[in-house]
């Protein structure tokens, strides 16, 4: 059963109209200087997965704080893949959810953290703590530019920002 998806918006109304025209096709680049998160939640049997993007501050960690299971699943996911940034007040919800999880006998898990997020959950400690989980991507190269072809293998443009170089078997 999937819950509706929850967007949190705090800049103030003048940069809000000032970036608007700017950035209106572009939702990431306005979660990125809006400071805001976007949240989506899918419940998977007694799993609840919320998919965080943006950033997780003070204005928005009590929209996730809304989001926590009161009880019934033994499972919480936060997928951290698109959470650019981590308050204090982000930290203090990830740290609750984790006791609320443990106390009703279910587990917290924070799969796919971005860079910087591993890095705040790393230096606060919380990562000896929480379990941490990355899922591993999976990609076609149909329809890919061959960028070029040798002996150890063949290099691929996926995007304009992502290179990929498939081995061949028995390389090294």
């Amino acid at each position: 059963m999937a819950r509706p998806v929850i967007n949190v918006t705090q800049p103030d109304a003048a940069t809000r109209e000032r970036l608007r025209p700017v950035y209106a096709d572009d939702p990431a680049m306005l979660i990125a200087i809006g400071h805001t998160m976007h949240l989506t939640t899918q419940t998977s049997g007694d799993t609840l997965i919320v998919a965080l993007h943006g950033h997780l501050n003070a204005s928005t960690a009590p929209t996730l704080e809304a989001q926590l299971p009161a009880q019934g699943m033994r499972e919480l996911v936060l997928d951290m893949a698109q959470c650019l940034f981590v308050a204090s007040a982000g930290l203090r919800i990830i740290l609750v959810a984790h006791r609320r999880m443990a106390s009703a006998g279910g587990r917290l898990v924070v799969r796919n953290a971005s860079p910087a997020v591993r890095q705040v959950l790393d230096l606060t400690g919380l990562s000896k703590v929480i379990t941490q989980v990355t899922t591993t991507r999976e990609i076609s190269i149909d329809g890919c530019e061959l960028l070029s072809s040798g002996v150890c293998g063949e290099c691929f443009r996926l995007d304009g920002e992502t290179v990929v170089k498939l081995y061949k078997d028995g390389v090294d």
